[in-house]
This record gives C-alpha cells, structure tokens and sequence, in this order.
C-alpha cells in the first residue's frame, strides 16, 4: 500500500556505474523475443481511471513525497514499465525507484527517473532491473526538488515487470463494427462484394448464421457484450447508465489470465464515461474512420511487442455511413450512386430525407463504408503479419446491432432507417459472427443453430485457455454447437420491447401496441402490434405474422414470463392476460411493511397511472390486446406486501389454484419458470437471481456532442411506468406485515 517517504542519498560512483551495466543488458534482454509481463497491483482504494488525452488508464496519484512500493519475489524480471501523466505537474518531475533485498534491506538498485514530455499526455517510462536471486522491495517515490506542492502531483499507470517469455505470445482480437447488418457482409450472401478481406481471412474459420444481440443498440449491447449478461441482469438499459462494478467484464477476465488489454473505440456511448475501460490498461478513443482506429492499435501493438494482448477494435464508420473514396469508387464506379455531398455526414444526410432518392444513396454510402472498414481489416491483417503476430492471433468480427434501411413501408412511407426503435425486425438484428482461432483448427465451418453476442465473452476466454467467470450467461463456441432450442431474447429499450427466438420461431412483445399500427406524432414511430410472431423459416422477410399460439407457442410465451420478471428479481409480478372483449380498466392496490414498493409496468397498451400515499402505492392501468405485467418490489428487503387487484379476472397462483383472500407466504407464490403458467391472471416470483445496478453515469459535454452527431439522444420517453418508493413513516392504525408475507385482501 501506498505510504509517504522521503528519498535519502544515492549509490556511490562505482556501484552506479556497475548497475548501469546491468541494466544495459536486462534491457535488450527484454527487448529480445517474446516477453512476460506481472502487473503491479495498485493499492484498490485509491486506483482512479484518468483520461489524459484522448487515452483511459487506471491508476493512482503520488504527490511530492508519496511512495508505493511491493514485495517482489525472485525471479527473472529485467524490467521496469510504467507511464505517467500529470495536467498539474510542476516543471521539474521526477521518480526515485529502488530495489532493496528482503531479508535484509541491502540496496540493490536506486535510480533518478527524469520524466520528460507533454504532461497533459500519457508518457512511457522504463528502467531496467538487476539480476535478483532473493526476495526483494521494490518503491517507487514522487520527488520535486522544488516547492513540494501538491499541485505537482503525478499519475502513475500501468507498472509491470517484465520478463523474457518462453513461446511466442499469443494475441486476441475483438473487431466490432458498430451497426453492421448481417446481410450486408458478402460471407452471408451478399450481393456485393463489400467484405473480401473479411471473407478471406475467416474462409478458414467459423461462422454462426445467425446471431443476435441482447439490445438493438449500442450502449446496452456493450454491455451485454462485454460483461455475456443479459440486459435484464446489468440494467444498463437507459440513456446515461454505466456498467455496474459487480460485473466482471471479458477485459478483466483476459488481464486476471496475463494478457495486456487494449481498447481503441469510437467513443460515443462506447466512451469510458459509461464504464467500458474498466478492465483495459489502455482505453484510447479514436472517431475517426476505422483506418485511424487500426493504425492507433498497431502502435498500441508496437509499445507492447512481444506481450500477450487483448485487443478491443471498434469503429462508427458503417454507423456513420461516411466512407472513403478508394471503397466508395471500387464499390460504386459512378460516385453519383452515392448521391450529392456524399462526404458530409449522416445527420447532415437528413436534410435530404423528402427525396426519392435518398435510401438508395444511403444504402450505397453504407456498403461503401462497409468496404472501407474491410480496408482498414486488410492493413490490420498485414500489420500483425509483419510484427511477427498473426500466426498465434485470435480474431472475432462481430457487430452490436444491425439497421434498418427503410426495407419495409407503411402506406407509402418509410417505416424506418436507423436502429433503437420497439420493432426489432431481423434487419436491425441479425448480425455477423465470425471466429478464428489458428490453435484450434476444429473450429471451422458454419454454427446453424442461433447465436447470441453473449457467447462472445466465453469464446474469448476459451481461446485464451482463461476460465471464464461464473457471472457469464453465454457459452463458448469453440466447445459445442449451440442447442437447437435455445431461447434468444433481445430487448428493445428504451422503448419497451422484446424479440425472444427459438429455432426459427420468433415472438415480438412490445409496450403501448394497438391492434392496428398507427403514425405516434409524439414518438415519431409507428405503433405496430404489440404482439406479432414469426415463423422465419417459412417467413424470413417477417411480411406475414403467424399465429402467437403456433409460431413457438407456449414456450416463447413461457421465456417472455420469465425474462420479465427476471427484470424484477425479488418481485411480486402480475401478469395480467388479453381481456377478451378489448381493452379494460384495472386498479392495484400495494403496501410494504416499510414503505410504499415500487411498482414497474410492461407492455402496457397506455401509460399506467401511479400514485403513492404513505406505505401505500396504486396503478391505474388499461390492459390491451396482448398481456401485460406488473412489479411489485418491496423497498425494505423484508419481501412483505399486501396486494389488491380489481378489474383483471380472477388471479391464480402458478399452481393453478385460486388466490385466496388472506395470508401466505413468498415461497407460495414461486414459479421455477419449467412449466407454463396456469391461464388467466397469475401472481409469481421467481427464485432469487443476481441482479446488478447500474448507476446513473454523468455525460460529458465532448461525449454529448458525439452522441448528438451519431444520432442518438434522440427519441421520446419510454411508456413502462415506474413508481420509485420513497421512505415514509408507518402510519397508525395498519396491521403490521410479517417478513416474507404476501397478504391478498382482494384479486379478481
């Protein structure tokens, strides 16, 4: 742990120079081959993730004066690594490093680091080490020989040791191309050549035909990616949320399993401030075209020769629809196909969204960036070939969500270009998956079973031969073909909706529906069924909805069950059906043993009325034509509620009998998700699943701005209801509840 000191003296003249020497040749020893590296833990309560630049890294502050320092054990460390940055560093900045021998405390090492550079910046530093046969302490101490103040504090990031390794070192690569559409990648049949390098390079690998993602778009996509959890886990299912701490995510699985991790991102809601650098060493943001990206990731590539690495790539250039000149003319020999001013930016593209035209010139401008992206792949390709990498180099290529490019109208009109909406139609979906791994020449050929970006996560590990944490939900696709059966949601927030598929079974739930579509002026969408189901074998395009009772009936209804109320776990969920005869009023009626319980609602047909009196909490609500759920949360941890509900028919328990007025408890109410749920209105819980928080996460202006350009930000409010509880002081004259009690006073 970090503690404060104060250098004192120096190594004489001769010995200095004698370790000079030793260090001299520790230093090309480490430079030869390949290298181990140990990071040097830092002391947990005191690491920040500092941005310097347009970089993330983690690390801590030292002030004149201020040391950290580590039990070192023998071994064949040669080197010393570590960069530093400091917007508030005085003009003369320095380290004293020392090494003594434990037992003992005989010196073995002391040295003045001169650091020199742009403060505002990330600046590398070394030093090599002598040979050590014992146990050591290894310091490192902030000196200014000037004023002491603190506003000459430093920030010191990344230290490790480094050594010569034994085989070559091994590297990951996760190539995510942000809103890439499946069909648009020649390997999934497409009719234009826009991905030959891709194609090339997995020819010899695997490729799931169909996967998708457990959001449509990007910043809860991510973090189901990167955490393989459901969005009904994280939460990080509205504007502005972070990833919780609580989630491991795949970079510190990677780094726990000795690789570097590096990430070169587009920003965006793929932007430090929602808590993706967490487990990078390196998080830098590169907006520029995925060119630049590839070119900012070798040189990350270069100041870590020889390490295993981790490597995250991604880019906004298909989502930004702006490609470069050398893909736009080999793609489209008449650049008029692209239409006027094609160089401009999407959001400026809107401007010309009245003529007829338009779609075709942005279908043209996406597989054009499509193309440049498979550029920018052919230089990274070539890249790692040289620095003697891709031989023992991993490379996934996936995407976070597709996009919709007007493929289906709605009297004429474009029903949608874009992504984020509650339609969750396969063209803003379905997404390319390809995987290969030169030291597992099994795992080729094509996956027809559906994949998920959750398997993404254990994919990685698994090639990294690094045990996957027990929070990951996905599997690897290195180990066995996904099973046939498998249930696939994707959620559709911020706008309530859910696409659940198995096989080739597809369900569409969604929130504020009506029988028939409709123009919402104030969402600015079309309001579509709130139920559709597809059978996609029969039906690929989704033009023809089957019925919801054949096309995957009770199972796809069952998983839609659970997944809602696996949202809400340690809940009372109501699940109200179609009433019959059109939509009808319900009223329920809640009391906590503490306080009033928060009431969340889906797929409501209109937004609920919430009100909250003292421990009491009331929803009106109008149910439908399909079936809608509502939440019961208790506020105090006690799982102590008293329920009245009035208006939806007579409610079940899921054993199928009759809920009867008076007391029971939690465990009366519990639904273990095998077995459909009995017909009717049906009160569940679930067993007690994880489920993490994210926290609210503040936007920079810089970040703002960038969402704004990428068109996000935009849209209006979701319609679930959400009755938070407030604290309240019990009222006299109410029957205590007892903890785990669930009292019905009325339920029909």
């Amino acid at each position: 742990m970090a503690d404060s000191v104060r250098s004192r003296g120096f190594l004489p003249a001769g010995a200095r120079r004698a370790a000079v020497l030793t260090l001299l040749a520790g230093a090309a020893a480490c430079r030869a081959g390949p290298r181990r590296f140990v990071r040097l833990p830092l002391p947990s309560s005191e690491v920040e993730r500092l941005s310097a630049g347009t970089e993330t890294r983690p690390g801590l502050w030292l002030s004149p004066g201020d040391s950290v320092s580590w039990d070192v054990p023998a071994g064949p460390a040669c080197r010393l690594d570590a960069s530093w940055t400091s917007v508030l560093a005085g003009p003369r900045r320095s380290l004293e490093v020392r090494l003594a021998a434990r037992p003992g405390g005989r010196e073995l090492l002391r040295e003045t680091v001169l650091l020199r550079g742009d403060p505002a910046d990330w600046n590398r530093w070394s030093i090599g080490l002598p040979a050590r046969d014992a146990a050591s302490r290894l310091e490192i101490l902030a000196r200014d020989p000037g004023s002491g103040s603190p506003e000459h504090s430093l920030f010191i990031s990344e230290p490790s040791l480094s050594a010569r390794g034994g085989a070559p070192a091994r590297t990951l690569v996760l190539l995510l191309v942000d809103t890439l559409r499946a069909d648009h990648v020649s390997a999934y049949g497409y009719g234009k050549p826009t991905t030959p390098r891709l194609d090339a390079y997995f020819r010899d690998g695997l490729r799931a035909e169909s996967c998708f993602p457990a959001a449509n778009w990007t910043l809860p996509s991510h973090a189901s990616l990167l955490t393989s959890t459901s969005v009904a886990r994280h939460g990080v299912g509205r504007y502005a949320r972070s990833l919780p701490d609580d989630l491991e995510t795949l970079a510190a699985t990677l780094a726990r399993g000795g690789f570097r991790t590096l990430a070169v991102t587009g920003g965006g809601y793929v932007d430090p401030s929602f808590g993706f650098a967490r487990g990078f060493d390196r998080f830098a943001v590169e907006p520029k075209h995925a060119a630049a990206a590839v070119t900012r990731a070798l040189a990350m590539l270069d100041e870590n020769a020889g390490e295993p690495v981790f490597l995250f790539l991604h880019t906004y250039q298909v989502h930004d629809y702006s490609p470069d000149l050398a893909a736009a003319r080999r793609l489209f020999p008449d650049l008029a196909a692209l239409g006027p001013q094609w160089e401009q930016d999407a959001g400026r593209a809107r401007e010309r969204m009245t003529d007829p035209s338009f779609m075709g010139w942005m279908r043209a401008r996406y597989d054009a960036a499509l193309g440049s992206v498979d550029d920018a792949f052919g230089e990274l390709v070539a890249g790692l070939e040289r620095r003697g990498r891709l031989g023992r180099t991993a490379i996934v290529f996936t995407s976070d969500h597709g996009e919709a490019l007007c493929d289906r109208d709605w009297h004429g009109q474009c029903l949608e270009w874009g992504h984020g909406s509650p339609y969750l139609f396969e063209e803003e979906l379905r997404v390319p998956l390809e995987v290969r791994v030169p030291w597992r020449p099994n795992a080729r050929g094509v996956l027809r079973a559906n994949a998920s970006l959750l398997d993404v996560g254990p994919t990685l590990a698994d090639a990294a031969e690094v045990a996957a944490p027990d929070s990951f939900e996905g599997r690897s696709l290195l180990a066995d073909a996904p099973a046939s059966d498998r249930v696939i949601v994707t959620e559709g927030p911020p706008h309530d909706a859910l696409a659940l598929r198995r096989a080739q079974a597809k369900r569409i739930q969604r929130t504020g529906g009506s029988p028939s579509s409709l123009f919402d002026p104030a969402m600015r969408y079309y309001r579509m069924p709130v139920e559709e189901c597809f059978d996609l074998a029969r039906d690929p395009a989704e033009r023809h909805p089957s019925s919801c009772a054949e096309s995957g009936g009770p199972g796809l209804r069952r998983a839609t069950d659970r997944y809602v109320a696996s949202s809400f776990p340690g809940a009372l969920v109501v699940r109200v059906p179609a009433p019959a005869s059109g939509p009808a009023p319900a009223k329920l009626w809640a009391r906590g043993r503490g306080g009033a319980p928060a009431l969340r609602t889906f797929g409501l047909a209109s937004p609920p009325t919430l009100a909250q009196v003292g421990a009491v909490a009331e929803a009106q609500f109008s149910v439908g034509p399909a079936a809608a759920w509502v939440a019961i949360e208790p506020r105090d941890g006690s799982r102590a509620l008293e329920v009245t509900l009035s208006g939806a028919g007579r409610a079940v328990m899921p054993s199928g009998r009759p809920v009867a007025e008076g007391s029971g408890k939690w465990s009366d109410f519990a639904w273990a998700g095998r077995e459909p749920l009995p017909e009717g209105t049906a009160l569940f819980t679930l067993p007690p699943a994880p489920r993490s928080s994210a926290s609210a996460s503040p936007v920079p202006g810089d970040v703002a701005a960038r969402l704004l350009a990428l068109g996000y930000l935009r849209g209006g409010p979701s319609l679930s209801g959400v009755l938070e509880p407030l604290p309240v002081t019990r009222r006299g004259g109410e029957s205590p509840l007892a903890p785990d009690e669930i009292r019905v006073r009325h339920a029909d």
